[in-house]
């Protein structure tokens, strides 16, 4: 073999090896920056409440709230999730009035946060009968369980009781069984008269206003991030218009990433969605990157 192509074999090597260590530091150097990187709030919550709701197109968005509550029941079959239905309200279509789960899953909250927010659909309504495509959207709302160690302080809740009102029988009208409790500093209140005893409806009174407490305090941690990171694309507030879904051309449309797919049963069938939310992991990380290196 001669001495050029030994030297040429010589160099290809190197350059192969060069390029595999320059992409190893490239990683490391991301992965060292993304350590040093303020923790997302409630990154490690494995447990959430997702809500559907019908937006702008009456009955269509109602139904369609219905197939968003599918689909990514479906993907939670894809990702190992478990879920349940803690409410679930229909209309006269079979569409959504309001529909919860109670989502719980490694790192459940940060998978499906950036999931909150409009989801556009443009189709022919099942109950079109001129086959003309509306455009109508529905709202999904995704928020983090109350955590374990958040506490509100006992003597900021005032209490009082009250004799039920409305039909339920004797007992429950003429007995001081229900409750009202009022978190003073915010001013939320909660009044129960579910149960007959007193006891029982003070707990579930001071159980449902714990969680709307903490659904106070989340909301202005998520609206002070937000104002600090100036991060305007999907924050998790219902208006954001997060995706599109064009069922007449078969095309899904993420307006934060930029990514279009096609295939509108297998997005339904929730194999797209692992795919939409890590492009828009990868795009927030990059963000932030960007803004904690100027």
């Amino acid at each position: 073999m001669l001495a050029s192509e030994t030297d040429k074999e010589a160099r290809e090597i190197i350059e192969l090896e060069l390029s595999d260590v320059q992409a190893q530091k490239k990683q490391l150097e991301e992965e060292a920056l993304g350590m040093l990187l303020e923790p997302e709030p409630y990154a490690d919550c494995d447990r959430v409440t997702m809500t559907f709701l019908p937006g702008v197109g009456g009955s269509e968005s109602a139904l369609f709230a219905k197939d968003l509550k599918e689909m990514y029941e479906c993907y939670f079959g894809h990702v190992g999730f478990n879920s349940r239905v803690l409410q679930e309200l229909t209309d006269a279509n079979g569409g959504f009035k309001s529909c919860s789960l109670r989502v719980s899953g490694d790192c459940a909250y940060e998978n499906l946060i950036c999931e909150s927010g409009a989801h556009k659909v443009i189709r022919v309504p099942e109950t079109e009968t001129k086959g003309r495509l509306h455009s109508s959207a529905a709202i999904v709302i995704v928020l983090p369980e109350v955590p374990n160690n958040y506490v509100v302080n006992e003597k900021d809740i005032k209490y009082e009781f009250m004799r039920s009102g409305g039909a339920g029988g004797q007992h429950v009208n003429k007995t001081e069984s229900a409750c009202r409790a009022t978190h003073i500093p915010t001013g939320l209140s909660v009044h129960i008269q579910d149960e007959r005893q007193q006891d029982r409806n003070k707990i579930k009174a001071t159980s449902i206003l714990k969680e709307k407490v903490f659904r106070q305090h989340y909301e202005e941690v998520m609206a002070e991030r937000n104002r600090n990171r100036k991060l305007q694309r999907g924050t998790g507030d219902r208006s954001d218009k997060i995706r599109t879904y064009n069922f007449a051309a078969d095309r899904i449309s993420d307006h934060r990433t930029g990514v279009t797919l096609h295939g509108m049963e297998r997005m339904l069938a929730g194999e797209y969605v692992g795919q939409l939310i890590a492009a828009y992991q990868e795009m927030q990380q990059k963000e932030r990157m960007e803004q904690f290196l100027r």
